[in-house]
């Protein structure tokens, strides 16, 4: 009766021992699958993290991309601003040359001109001076002679008759030599310029006989002066 209780309690330990294994494998069943689904969910984590971050850094280039493009198109931009701002300023300073060297001929052309009135003004008035000396210089010769002709009609009144005679007479035979010369010029239109040229050859003889005549009695009463000196000399010597 022994023998059977004791087989009787090793089997029941035997069961107790099959089943506590049993709940053990199933227990370590149970870590290793919880394990596995803990292992299981953080390789899905840690796939979407990089997923994300894989997106993030695709993102993130792309809105670098989009920056520096647009970066790229403010840089052009700003380079064709200031490539147009020269070409106003090059066009500006062409313009302003261009208005300076106008300026310059404009100048260069009043100042020839004024140089060119300033040139005929004093050609006039070197014009008039010359005149003027001639004017002079013929009134001196006119006051000469006149004073040729005193001293003459002093020295010899009755020379001064004779003069006025003969111009007298010139004068007759001009006023007769002129009625002839407007008879001819109504027969001949031709012959009128000679006898013009024969006038005015006939008075610049008659010019020149009077002026000899006049400087001959003044030679002459300065000889007088002198054989009077001389006597009177002779007078006070004696």
């Amino acid at each position: 009766g022994i023998r059977e209780g004791e087989g009787e309690q090793q089997q029941q330990q035997q069961q107790q021992q099959q089943q506590q294994q049993q709940q053990q494998k199933k227990g370590d069943g149970g870590e290793q699958g919880g394990k596995k689904q803990q292992q299981g969910r953080h390789s899905s984590s840690s796939k979407w993290e990089v997923r994300s971050s894989s997106k993030g850094a695709a993102a993130a280039a792309a809105a670098a991309g989009g920056n520096s493009v647009a970066a790229m198109e403010k840089q052009q931009q700003a380079e064709r601003k200031q490539k147009k701002g020269e070409y106003r300023q090059q066009q500006q300073q062409v313009t302003q040359q261009q208005q300076q060297r106008q300026q310059q001929i404009s100048q260069q052309q009043r100042q020839q001109q004024k140089q060119q009135e300033t040139k005929e003004q004093q050609q006039h008035q070197q014009q008039l001076i010359e005149l003027q000396q001639q004017q002079q210089q013929q009134q001196q010769q006119q006051i000469r002679h006149h004073h040729q002709q005193q001293t003459t009609q002093q020295a010899n009144p009755h020379q001064q008759q004779q003069q006025q005679q003969q111009q007298q007479q010139q004068q007759q035979q001009q006023i007769r030599h002129h009625h002839q010369q407007q008879t001819t010029q109504q027969a001949n239109p031709h012959q009128q310029q000679q006898q013009q040229q024969q006038q005015q050859q006939q008075q610049q003889q008659q010019q020149q006989l009077t002026w000899i005549s006049s400087s001959l009695w003044t030679l002459i009463w300065q000889l007088r002066k002198l054989f009077a000196a001389a006597a009177a000399a002779a007078a006070l010597l004696a």
